[in-house]
């Protein structure tokens, strides 16, 4: 919501509520030598809110509020006292605002823009002839406003709520400590002899909102076709009055004009039904991600440790018979004999690289690895260890014959050449099962993330010819 702050205390920004887009300016700009600044066209806001009445304090209170960042920064004391004070903006602000603010917010008001006004101090231009002063511009925006009394210099300046609207009485209870009336006003229907004399019709309706000791308006909403125009009371102090115009904008209004407001409401509602059924997606949404999160951390969890066999795809000679040794032990679960480091130390011919048992069924396992494919000399060794271990071992049965291969190994695993289809056909013969080691890290993903199960595992080492890529 586009909005206008005009001569509002420049601290008060930082407090309004982020759906707040704020323009803020003075009229006179009475302390750095700038004069009079440029009024905004009003229907480029969906808002305005004046404290010109306190133009004076706020300014004043800026000024000091300069000087003391500067001691900040510069870490010397800076002089307290109001230097740059441009006497010709006082002089002529009244007039000022008279020529240009009056007519401004009537356009604003016609075109239906609310505006808000903070009733501070009144305050007389001395050198005007015809006793202008700073509420002189309002009066000329409703014409038939008057005003009958003024706050004493000393006595009551106390107010109490006249309206039984919540947000007034809210905004009552919450700043009553502060709150302090400084003009009364009233309309041709409640007063015939005006404080001030102007040309009077009757306006269409008039609603107090606060009242001093006397029961005279002191705060009141005026309605007139499409526009609404707001005068508040005023708070003394700058800071405090800061605080509470961020509470008008933010929460008075808000609650006491909605309408002002479609978004902070219309864009909120929603049928009930629909709201159980946005929750109930929202739990589900939560369980969905935090699934998601589980297998996108398990996924990762299985890449590194797969990483960790790369052995498996390129290297040859004993450092592949460990990694398979390692594949078989870490993944699979299996009992790993080495079988020729066993016989080495027995002085005795080698057999099978590897003998590994899973769910006490045996596998005979011999791992090949280097440039060229599979041929007969392999399988005839294979053959050949095998006969030899039954002779010397007639008693441990053989589940499966297992030849692990990685040929091509100085080739990526998809620009391998495949197996020449009459050497599968001669393992399969000879009951000998062919796994390239490409297949077999996909076994052990599949088995890893629990896709496989240990007896689809045997049931594909046992099966002779070669393991295809399509495994179930």
């Amino acid at each position: 919501m586009k909005i206008w702050l005009l001569d509002v205390y420049s601290k008060t920004n930082a407090q309004l509520s982020p759906s707040f887009d704020a323009f803020s300016s003075s009229l006179v700009r009475r302390y750095d030598g700038q004069g009079f600044e440029a009024i905004p066209a009003p229907q480029e806001f969906q808002m305005i809110l004046i404290d010109f009445m306190n133009a004076s304090d706020n300014q004043n209170v800026e000024r000091i509020d300069q000087l003391q960042n500067l001691e900040k920064e510069m870490g010397t004391p800076q002089r307290k006292s109001i230097v740059y004070f441009n006497s010709d903006a006082v002089i002529y602000e009244c007039s000022y605002a008279i020529r240009e603010l009056s007519p401004k917010i009537q356009e604003a008001l016609k075109a239906g823009i609310p505006v808000v006004v903070i009733a501070g101090e009144l305050q007389h231009d001395m050198s005007s002839e015809e006793k202008k002063h700073n509420y002189t511009w309002l009066l000329n925006v409703h014409q038939f406003l008057t005003i009958t009394d003024i706050a004493p210099k000393t006595g009551p300046i106390s107010i109490s709520y006249s309206n039984s609207d919540r947000a007034v009485k809210d905004l009552y209870e919450k700043f009553k400590k502060d709150l302090a009336w400084e003009v009364a006003f009233t309309t041709p229907q409640q007063e015939n002899k005006p404080f001030f004399t102007r040309r009077k019709r009757n306006p269409k309706h008039f609603q107090s909102l606060f009242t001093n000791v006397k029961n005279q308006a002191v705060s009141f909403v005026l309605q007139e076709g499409n526009s609404e125009l707001i005068v508040l009371p005023n708070i003394k102090n700058t800071e405090k009055r800061g605080h509470y115009i961020a509470y008008i904008l933010n929460e008075f209004l808000p609650q006491f004009r909605p309408g002002w407001f479609p978004d902070r409401w219309a864009g909120a509602y929603t049928p009930n039904i629909l709201s159980k059924k946005k929750l109930l997606l929202k739990v589900e949404k939560e369980r969905l991600l935090q699934e998601f999160k589980y297998k996108e951390d398990q996924l990762q969890n299985q890449e590194s440790i797969m990483m960790t066999f790369i052995d498996l795809l390129t290297q040859s000679d004993e450092r592949l018979v460990v990694a398979v040794q390692r594949a078989f032990k870490e993944i699979f679960g299996a009992q790993i004999t080495d079988l020729d480091l066993k016989r080495d130390l027995q002085n005795k011919p080698r057999l099978f690289d590897l003998i590994a048992i899973i769910n006490s069924k045996r596998i005979a396992i011999e791992v090949k690895g280097g440039s060229r494919s599979l041929n007969k000399v392999m399988l005839n060794k294979v053959q050949d260890n095998l006969k030899t271990f039954r002779d010397e071992f007639p008693a441990r049965e053989i589940y499966a014959t297992l030849l692990i291969l990685n040929d091509q190994y100085s080739k990526a695993p998809d620009k391998r050449e495949p197996i020449a289809p009459q050497m599968i056909k001669d393992a399969k013969q000879r009951k000998i099962t062919v796994l390239s080691t490409p297949i077999l890290m996909e076994i052990m993903t599949m088995y890893l993330s629990g896709d496989l199960l240990k007896t689809d595992l045997l049931a594909i080492l046992s099966k002779p010819g070669l393991v295809q890529a399509s495994l179930k």
